[in-house]
């Protein structure tokens, strides 16, 4: 039987590590990073160059075959720590990508009338950032409020801010490089990466074409789930009420939400947004194989061949790469979804 060598290769701001990690993730969360590099290779910076420079700025390339492919960037970002093992001779560095600036820089501002977009648009890009936007806005573009509606910071993170507003429009927010991301938590693009599993048989143990593989339901989960989700109004002196109710199998999961000064649009969005966000883990799936750089956060994955309800298809939560010389270029992947089908009602 014929077969293939490939060549991965892996640079951080073009230097060759001993070995690296990339965690990137679709949860609302920095990416994340590690690499270490042998503090006497030439290539790279000496020791005085690490114990001294401050700020890091960080760009992961990588191929999965130097021989074949070109580089694709993984992860851009900063460093956090620099540690260095004087007995080893090693420089581990890790961090953040650029999550961590709206993350550190607060505000404290009055947004009168303005659309959870529009803010969402101006703090991303006091960093530099662009907006891609998947969601529903949840107010008409130009709507008049009736009353004057503010939306107070009160000293909070760029990010806390804009984490809650893309809960207000159904979605997530997540960085990749200088783009900030705000999709629905079932929003799915950018191609599908399939697994095939075959069973044991009485002639030989079982196939698949990833190294290890194991699936999960949550039970709690996999229950009728009812989110509920109150909210005062100031200055109409009044209550207001969304129920978003998802058919599942056994008992009631139920779940309450409050917050202040929603309009009714609004308050449905969260509601309807974190049912979503609920069901959205009742099936989960956890994969090892050989890495891949086009697979990304917010693809598919379909599963075949275990003939049970596992069979279906999944959104990438997260991806952990990790590059060394020991063991190549391998990753591990987790997935999730609901069953198919299930659906979500407004009752209130």
């Amino acid at each position: 039987m014929a077969g293939f060598t490939r060549q991965p290769r892996c640079t951080v701001n073009g230097y060759i590590p001993v070995e690296c990690s990339i965690h990137t993730s679709q949860h609302q969360t920095a990416d994340t990073f590690a690499a270490t590099f042998a503090l006497d290779d030439p290539a790279t910076p000496g020791a005085a160059w690490w114990a001294n420079t401050a700020p890091i700025n960080v760009t992961i390339m990588a191929t999965n075959d130097a021989a074949t492919g070109s580089m694709t960037q993984m992860f851009q970002g900063g460093v956090d720590k620099v540690d260095i093992n004087w007995n080893k001779r090693l420089v581990e560095i890790s961090g953040r990508d650029n999550t961590s600036e709206m993350l550190e820089a607060k505000t404290n501002e009055k947004w009168l009338n303005k659309q959870p977009q529009d803010i969402i648009t101006d703090l991303a890009g006091r960093v530099g950032m662009t907006v891609q936007f998947s969601g529903t806005p949840p107010d008409r573009a130009g709507l008049r409020y009736n009353q004057d509606y503010n939306r107070i910071s009160e000293l909070d993170s760029y990010w806390n801010v804009i984490v809650r507003l893309a809960r207000e429009m159904s979605c997530i927010a997540y960085v990749k490089g200088t783009v900030l991301y705000i999709q629905p938590w079932d929003y799915i693009g950018g191609g599908d990466f399939a697994i095939t599993y075959v069973p044991p048989s009485a002639t030989g143990a079982a196939l698949g074409n990833v190294i290890k593989l194991a699936t999960a339901r949550d039970l709690v989960v996999a229950q009728d789930v009812e989110v509920t989700h109150q909210s005062w109004q100031q200055k109409q002196g009044q209550a207001i009420e969304s129920k978003w109710y998802s058919a599942g199998t056994g008992g009631l999961f139920s779940h309450r939400l409050k917050a202040a000064n929603l309009t009714k649009q609004q308050q449905d969005a969260v509601a309807a947004g974190r049912l979503e966000e609920i069901t959205s883990h009742e099936r989960t799936l956890t994969f090892v194989t050989y890495g891949d750089v086009t697979l990304q956060p917010g693809m598919s994955v379909t599963l075949s061949g275990t003939g049970t309800a596992f069979d279906m298809t999944y959104v990438i939560s997260d991806i952990e790469h990790n590059w060394s010389w020991a063991q190549g270029y391998l990753m591990t992947v987790n997935v999730r979804n609901k069953d198919p089908g299930r659906a979500k009602t407004q009752i209130k």
